[in-house]
Parts: structure tokens; sequence; C-alpha cells
């Protein structure tokens, strides 16, 4: 994984605050973040579609898709942790003749880092 930063911050919208941390690697940008929303609420997002409950690495996680057949597609993983939730989100890093699978690759790097999360 390629660990340089392209972008990072916080995003406070009402009562949920975001943080996240983007890295380009070859051909989509993976963005990390933590929230105070629960995995639930992201179920419950008219903009997720195509929902799974999936395990990694020992926890309960939901694996769902925004955008799905768009330029803007993007596959995420959230499972629970202390303070809310932990996102994984893989999506086009720009250059469409390059497309991977992103629910793939989401689940991958996920399970690869979910030892570094907070339970």
């Amino acid at each position: 994984m390629n660990p340089e930063i392209v972008d990072s911050g916080q995003v406070d919208q009402g009562n949920d605050e975001w943080r996240f941390c983007s890295f380009r690697q070859d051909w989509f940008v993976l963005t990390i973040s933590s929230t105070t929303n629960a995995v639930s609420e992201f179920r419950g997002d008219s903009r997720s579609v195509n929902a799974e409950d999936i395990d990694v690495g020992g926890r309960p996680a939901l694996s769902f898709q925004q955008l799905p057949g768009t330029l803007d597609e993007a596959c995420h993983i959230a499972y629970a942790s202390t303070a809310g939730a932990i996102e994984f989100a893989v999506r086009n890093a720009g250059d469409p003749s390059t497309v991977g699978d992103y629910c793939a690759e989401a689940t991958r790097i996920s399970g690869a880092l979910e030892s570094a999360t907070p339970p």
C-alpha cells in the first residue's frame, strides 16, 4: 500500500463528526474514515445500495456501494468501533480504463488493517 496521503481532514455535520485520510493507490483512491455515526446509519442511507453483512477480522461489518455503474462508483466497508464506526471506501482514481473490483479491494484492505483500528 502506498502510504502517501493525498487528502485528510475533519468534517462536522450537525451531530456527526468525520475524520478521514485518503491515499492514492495504483488505480484507486482509498479513504479511511472514523465517524461518530453508528454502522446502522450507513445501512439506512438512501445512497447505499447492495448492502451485505460480512465479517472483517472477526468483526461484524457492512459492505455497500454508492453510485454503482458510474465514474463515481465506490465500495464501502464499515464496522463498529468504540466511538462509532470505521469506514474504508475505494473509488476509481480517475482513469476508467484501469478499473478493478472496488469491493474486493475494500474488503482486502479493511481486513489487513482491522487489527490496527480501535475495537
